[in-house]
């Protein structure tokens, strides 16, 4: 006799590759939501310096390579982590450990340059975005402002997908509702 598939436009001969009910799937962690949070942050603000560039009169390759491809890149991370790809995980976790190392350097350092040159003390009106004259120390701010931001959604990312409960979200075991293996040995391809 043959059982009726769930699916009523696949031939009843067929073996459909079977589908995990909702149930299983489960909703996302906060952990996941707060990393999708701070990526698409991180990508909406790359994406605004992109455009202050672009309004500057950048040439192009500075407008690609300082925020447009981390635009792009954050772009697809923060598409593979909402439709739950481990990949997207994976690398979600290297390049915003990489990206928030080298953004965090970059806000110290600028912000000691300053310091040591007296910019702080600074308080003469300079051109600023719109035409708009703000004092010298508030412009320093202004400008290192998205950047810290920036670092800090990444950090936020990069710990928030190395939880428990992150990890377990973007196993393919955890999407079908199956047993955890005891060791990981038991879920190596080689034995």
């Amino acid at each position: 006799m043959i059982t009726p598939t769930p699916n009523p436009y696949v031939s009843p001969e067929s073996t459909a590759e079977p589908q995990a009910p909702a149930e299983l799937l489960g909703a996302r962690p906060a952990s996941v939501k707060l990393a999708i949070s701070g990526v698409a942050l991180f990508t909406l603000l790359a994406f605004c310096i992109c455009v202050q560039f672009w309004r500057e009169g950048a040439q192009l390759w500075e407008i690609a390579v300082l925020s447009g491809v981390p635009a792009l890149a954050g772009a697809r991370i923060a598409n593979g982590l909402f439709k739950r790809n481990r990949y997207a995980r994976l690398w979600g976790r290297v390049l915003s450990f990489a990206g928030a190392v080298l953004m965090t350097l970059w806000v110290v350092a600028f912000g000691y340059a300053m310091w040591r040159r007296g910019a702080f003390l600074n308080t003469t009106p300079q051109p600023f975005m719109f035409g708009a004259s703000i004092p010298e120390n508030l412009r320093l701010v202004l400008m290192a402002l998205p950047l810290g931001i920036q670092a800090a959604s990444l950090w936020i990312a990069y710990f928030a997908l190395g939880r428990r409960a992150a990890v377990r979200h973007f196993e393919p075991a955890a999407r079908w509702g199956e047993e955890e293996p005891a060791s990981r040995i038991e879920r190596s391809p080689i034995s």
